[in-house]
């Protein structure tokens, strides 16, 4: 008789508690999520007409530095460069941290300035020389030459909605103008992520 009722109340033990995952889901479900990495940059304002911000009369003259600076166009920047001697400001708008570098595009129309791929310091007959500087980098020291093409980095690992404010200095060409046509040129600068 005890046997029986062993084996009754083990019976109703498996009954009453299943084994194992004998009532686990059939199926379950994993939440997938994917952020992007987007590199996004703006720059503020968008234009320079050398000679022209503050109280230049728009006229360029041969073998003259000019800086993109608002407290002058013939005003080089501090040693450091601050954030008062910079016309433009880089903001990163995209996901990740990201390295800027600027090219600067020949000029075209009337004399049509070439770039000198020497920098701020370097022209010829019908070349100019550009060079980029930044707030809180040192100046000239930490100039970075912008060449037409193929630059180097110019801004190292801006964080996601940072900014940074920055200037660029040209000199240009020594031979005479002759032509009365105004030159247009472009600054073409291009974000990469940092890594």
């Amino acid at each position: 008789m005890k046997k029986t009722i062993l084996a009754i109340l083990m019976a109703v033990a498996l009954i009453v508690i299943p084994v194992g995952n004998a009532l686990a889901a059939s199926s379950v479900d994993v939440t997938v999520t994917a952020s992007p990495a987007v590199i996004s940059l703006t720059v503020l304002p968008t234009t320079w007409d050398i000679n022209d911000e503050v109280a230049g009369d728009g006229l360029i003259r041969v073998s003259t530095t000019y800086y993109a600076n608002p407290t002058g166009d013939e005003t080089a920047p501090n040693n450091p460069v601050v954030d008062g001697d910079c016309r433009f400001t880089f903001t990163n708008d995209g996901t990740v941290n990201i390295d800027i570098a600027c090219d600067f595009d020949d000029f075209i129309n009337g004399d049509a300035m070439q770039n000198s791929e020497g920098g701020y310091t370097v022209n010829g007959a019908n070349d100019f020389g550009a060079s980029g500087y930044a707030s809180g980098a040192a100046w000239p020291g930490g100039a970075v030459d912008f060449l037409s093409t193929g630059s180097a980095e110019f801004i190292d690992d801006l964080a996601v909605s940072g900014t940074i404010m920055w200037g660029a200095a040209i000199l240009t060409q020594s031979g005479a103008f002759v032509s009365a046509v105004t030159m247009d040129s472009t600054i073409t600068c291009t974000a990469t992520e940092h890594v």
